[in-house]
């Protein structure tokens, strides 16, 4: 696999984890920027068609006498009602534990906090492209050593100095490797990644961004 290929070019001295160079390059993504939805609206809509679903569901039984439904067979063993509502605490903690996520990651970084969703293509996002046109996009970050592809990965985050520490830490975690030096354009340059980079005993070669 990739981390076989990544060692064993390490083993041929091809890489050295001393010198990455880091770039990025948005791809565009195909789903049209028309498409994306309010998540508030949306949430609101599907908890409206739940709502009119129950009121609708409701009039029906009353109407036909029709209570088949709210006791599936399968849950009418008394075992398998405790199983059911096991599953069912756990798919709520971990959909919990998500949202808890995505909250301190929001908090964390404001600029990752997402206000619509592209029903066509949900990973994607919104942002200006390359050609200054306006478009649903991917943002795909790329690390190098000698030509030779280290790491890559797509961010979520809109701005280049959002993910340079991100992608380092990737890195780190999945390579348990460190570069002696970075190098990068102005695009990466901010306070945040200087201190980051100085913390973790990294020559810098980053202009200061204007940003």
């Amino acid at each position: 696999g990739f981390l076989e290929i990544i060692y064993l070019a390490s083993e041929l001295w091809l890489i050295k984890f001393w010198t990455f160079s880091i770039d990025w390059t948005n791809i565009y993504a195909n789903a049209s920027k028309h498409k994306n939805i309010d998540l508030e609206k949306l949430q609101d809509k599907i908890s409206w068609l739940f709502e009119e679903a129950d009121r609708i569901d409701e009039l029906e039984d009353k109407k036909y006498w029709d209570n088949e439904d709210d006791i599936p067979d399968e849950l009418a063993d008394p075992e398998k009602q405790k199983e059911a509502i096991e599953k069912a605490k756990k798919k709520y903690k971990e959909l919990q534990d998500k949202i808890d996520k995505d909250n301190e990651e929001a908090k964390n970084n404001k600029k990752s906090l997402r206000k619509n969703i592209n029903p066509t293509d949900p990973d994607s996002r919104f942002q200006k492209m390359k050609r200054w046109d306006t478009a649903q996009w991917y943002n795909c970050q790329i690390v190098t050593e000698n030509q030779i592809i280290i790491w890559n990965h797509i961010a979520w985050k809109p701005w280049d100095l959002d993910t340079l520490i991100p992608t380092l830490n990737k890195i780190k975690n999945k390579l348990n490797k460190t570069p002696k030096e970075i190098l990068a354009d102005k695009w990466y340059g901010s306070e945040e990644n200087y201190i980051y980079l100085e913390k973790e005993n990294i020559d810098s070669y980053i202009p200061h961004s204007e940003r």
